[in-house]
């Protein structure tokens, strides 16, 4: 899966590496850094066999994560990590936004919205999948332009190292975004809703212009306008949908 992809390339490489960089500690913290420095070999261990919520309970007995001391903001950004991976989106939500609370302007911003993101990605996916109420979970919308709004802030860093993947994630989130608005503009249609058809075949046509479901929303318009009797307006999408063909 796309999301699987990139969460492997970019965010496991970058776990990897801050675990094993020299913290920021004066000469009078040496015992400390090297009480924590000996602490990461065994959350190495814990992580290399997947054992995420015992890391996470063993971070949060052994150090003091409160924002006033040195260490908190490296662990704080394992946490993220850990909560991730034990699938616990909620608390990895949850820890992205303390974080960005704590430090609003962290050398992590950019990875913290990264997986902010990718939490919201997965909540929108549990939440497409709930027995319940299926064909307004197919309809809903909400996580993922969250997570639109995460990897835009992301894009705006073009030098960050997370800025190529947030872009092809946003490609990938506006074809997602832009689906599920045209099963709310069928439902519109097959209930004879037409005035709302258009309005929202016109939304689509204006966030997300370039998708498939944009095109595809072209011909629910014009088949809208032929039933309201609006020639001069089906012809105009007519001509629409015959310069926008594909050959």
């Amino acid at each position: 899966m796309i999301i699987k992809k990139f969460f492997t390339k970019s965010v496991l490489y970058f776990f990897l590496f801050f675990c094993f960089s020299s913290l920021s500690l004066d000469e009078n913290q040496k015992e400390e850094k090297k009480f924590i420095q000996k602490n990461y070999k065994f959350i190495k261990y814990l992580i290399q066999k997947k054992k995420y919520k015992k890391a996470i309970f063993y971070i949060r007995n052994k150090f003091n994560i409160d924002p006033i001391f040195p260490t908190s903001k490296k662990f704080r950004v394992i946490l993220v990590y850990l909560h991730y991976k034990n699938s616990d989106f909620i608390s990895t939500k949850k820890s992205c936004e303390e974080f960005i609370k704590f430090y609003p302007e962290s050398e992590y911003t950019d990875y913290i919205l990264y997986m902010k993101g990718l939490s919201n990605i997965q909540m929108q996916k549990k939440n497409s999948q709930s027995f319940f109420q299926i064909y307004k979970n197919d309809c809903d919308n909400s996580y993922f332009k969250i997570a639109f709004s995460n990897f835009s802030q992301v894009s705006f860093n073009k030098k960050g190292k997370y800025f190529k993947n947030s872009i092809k994630i946003l490609h990938f989130l506006k074809e997602k975004i832009a689906k599920k608005e045209l099963l709310i503009v069928k439902y519109y249609f097959k209930i004879f809703a037409d005035v709302a058809v258009i309005k929202r075949s016109e939304q689509i046509l204006k966030n997300f212009p370039s998708t498939q479901s944009a095109y595809k929303c072209l011909f629910y318009m014009k088949k809208s306008y032929k039933r309201l009797k609006l020639k001069d307006q089906k012809n105009k999408i007519e001509k629409i949908i015959y310069n926008n063909r594909v050959n």
